[in-house]
Order: C-alpha cells, then structure tokens, then sequence
C-alpha cells in the first residue's frame, strides 16, 4: 500500500489534502518524494518552514535540547529554553516590553488570546472581519468568518461578531461590551490581500479611544513571511495583544500570546495554562530560528523585488490565468480567474517540481508562501516554473 491507501485505513478523513504527493525528506527549499525527485517547495508547511527544512542551526539546537531534557511542565519547574526564546522574543515583537505565554498552535496562541481580553477587560465580545481566519478551535472558530468551517457545529462563542472593513460597521457592533477586536493584516486563508493601512491605522485608534484591546493575528504574517519580522511593521503599529506561530520554530509546533505588560500582570495566575507550555525542544528550534531570521531580514528587500518583478512578468505574460497579485512585501498571492483554474496551474506545476498551495474564498490565489531563507535563485526556477505551467494551459 501506498502512503495515501495506509493514511485512509488510520488518519480521519477530516482533514483535507491540497495533493497526493508522497514525501520522504526535505532539505532547504526542497521536498523529496518517495522516488527521490526533487521539489522546489513555495508552500513550506503552509506558511511555517520559514528557515526551509532542516535547517543545520535548528537541527543541532532541538538535537542538543533533548540531550538534556524534552518536557517538563513550565507550570512545574523553571527551565532555560522556553525564558530564552522570551527573551529573544521580547527584543523583536513591536509590543514594548512585552510578556508571553507560550503555545503548541496558532489556534491556541488566537484562544490565549481572546481569552486574556475577556479575562482582563471583564467584557465578554469580541469583533473580528469578513474574510478573515483565526483558527479552527472553538473560540478561534467564532471569529473565523470563512462559513464553510463553521458549518455544522451549531452555536459557537457567544457575543462574537464579525464586521466589515469598514469603521462605522464595527462601532455599531460596540454596545459597550466589546472586549476585543482581533484582525489579520494580511488575510492568510483569505487570499494573502493585505488590508489597508489608513484604515487599520483609524482601526487602532478607535480601540484605544473606547477601551478595545487590539488584537492582531500573525499567525501567518509573522516572522518574516512580508519581509519584516512582524507585519505590524509595515503598519507603524503597536498592538495590545498578538498571536504569533507558523514560522516561529521551523516546524515544531509552537505558538505565542504575546501582551503588553499591564495586560499580563492582570491576567491572575492560574487563570489559564497548558501542560505543554513552554515545551524546551520546541523553544530550542524556536530560539535557533529567530537568530536565523534575524540574520535573513538585511536580504528581503532584494528578495521582495525578484518576487514583484516576477509576478508582474507574469500578469503582463498570461492575463488569461491571473488577474493581480496582492499582499504585503514577500507575502504574495496570485490571483487566478477562478478556482479551477488555478488548481490546473498547481497540478502542471507540481508534476514540474514545484510544490504550490492555494487560498482565497474559492481557491483562486496562489499562495506564494516560499522559505524565507530562499536564495534569490530558488524564486526565479520556481516562477519560472509557474510561467511554464501558466504556457502549458
């Protein structure tokens, strides 16, 4: 049996697979199947391998982690690796001075999240956007607007509301007991389309005049994926709370809450936790990929360019498979014609060696989601591999 026929006999169902492909390994920027052919990987993950697979640095940093221990709850005893990585952490995000709690998931890091409002604040709703995802949790659910994952679960977190992009439609959304609003800056599962700034801007104000914690999910942006560290950059922002994951540890599941110190030092101990909190093999990666990514930033503006360049090419060469690109920085989608058409282009493609995923309402954007450690020309073989697809159709 193949890997496809073993999973059906074992794994649920519920989860959905972008391809069939079957892997062995990866390394860098490429994947391997089964057969040893080589593939230029622009999902990474879904958006999380951001120092590419395997990184050496990351490698010997988990390696070493489990020499000397592998878990021990944070909520027990003190360990190094998990205060490390804060440290690290707090001199990047663009909260001053900022406190974490430390996370196995971007849709727990969005949980600790709201619940640190709520639980702060002493209001219980929370405004989130259309087209937006959170997480496919629970709480993180009632504040993803995207109707096909929330169908079939009933009621889910009451007092959540979901607004458009617009200031007056989330005022009238404030009847008093808003604890939150929680936005994406650049929509992730929404088609990579970046939200404004004058509006994101006015956004924050209106939340610091009416006593609103603003939440922003970099889930996915984070880390590197626009070309800055954080998105938040790019908008000249800082936020009350975030949630942060996906790239942080170039795998290993892990996320963050991350607070403005006030907000920290009035969510009492004891009122939220995790056994898993602060897992040092998971901090290790994270600390040796926050050194990684560090290094990388000085070469993103070159980077971002080939990419622009690229997709431009693209759109000028092929108008009858893309309609725009759209994004922040490296953060890129392609905008197909439709759905269907875009997951022609993604078959030619991968049967050509080229790993790519989609996004968008109808599955219509090509989610350029490529390591953020990719040399410059691991981008041009990988778009020109698009480009050769794009001829073929």
């Amino acid at each position: 049996m193949n890997l496809v026929e073993r999973s059906d006999k074992v794994l649920s169902r519920v989860l959905s697979h972008f391809t069939t492909l079957e892997i062995d390994h990866g390394a860098g920027a490429y994947l391997y199947g089964l057969d040893g052919k080589a593939y230029l990987d622009f999902a990474s993950g879904i958006a999380v391998t951001a120092t590419g697979h395997c990184h050496p640095e990351v490698v010997h940093a988990v390696l070493e982690q489990t020499k000397k221990i592998i878990h021990n709850c944070a909520g027990v005893t003190y360990i190094s690796a998990n205060i490390e990585l804060a440290e690290k952490l707090q001199k990047i995000v663009p909260i001053k001075d900022a406190r974490f709690f430390l996370t196995q998931s971007g849709s727990e890091a969005v949980e600790g999240a709201l619940k640190a409002a709520k639980y702060v604040s002493g209001k219980s709703g929370v405004i989130t956007l259309q087209g937006e995802f959170h997480g496919r949790t629970m709480g993180a659910l009632s504040v993803t607007a995207k109707k096909a994952y929330r169908d079939g679960y009933g009621e889910l977190m009451p007092h959540s509301f979901i607004a458009e992009a617009e200031l007056d439609a989330v005022a009238r959304l404030n009847d008093g007991n808003i604890a939150a609003v929680i936005i994406e800056l650049v929509k992730g599962e929404g088609g990579y389309a970046a939200r404004d700034k004058d509006f994101v801007q006015k956004l924050r104000e209106y939340c610091a005049q009416n006593k609103i914690y603003f939440i922003v999910d970099e889930v996915q942006s984070g880390f590197g994926r626009t070309g800055k560290m954080f998105a938040c950059e790019w908008y000249g922002l800082e936020p009350d709370i975030m949630a942060l994951a996906k790239g942080i540890a170039s795998g290993f599941p892990l996320g963050a809450v991350v607070l403005k110190k006030e907000i920290s030092d009035a969510w009492k101990t004891s009122a939220h936790g995790g056994t898993y909190t602060g897992n040092p093999v998971a901090c290790a990666a994270g600390s040796a990929t926050v050194d990684i990514l560090q290094r990388e930033m000085p070469r993103m503006v070159a980077k971002i360019k080939t990419v622009e360049e690229a997709c431009d090419k693209l759109l000028a060469q092929y108008p009858q498979i893309f309609l725009k690109r759209q994004g922040l920085g490296y953060m890129i989608g392609l905008v197909c014609v439709s759905g269907a058409v875009c997951a022609e282009l993604r078959q030619r493609a991968l049967a050509s060696g080229l790993l790519l995923i989609s996004s968008g309402a109808a599955g219509e954007v090509v989610r350029l989601a490529y390591p953020i450690t990719a040399t410059i020309t691991e981008l041009e073989k990988g778009f020109a591999i698009i480009a050769q697809a794009a001829g073929e159709m």
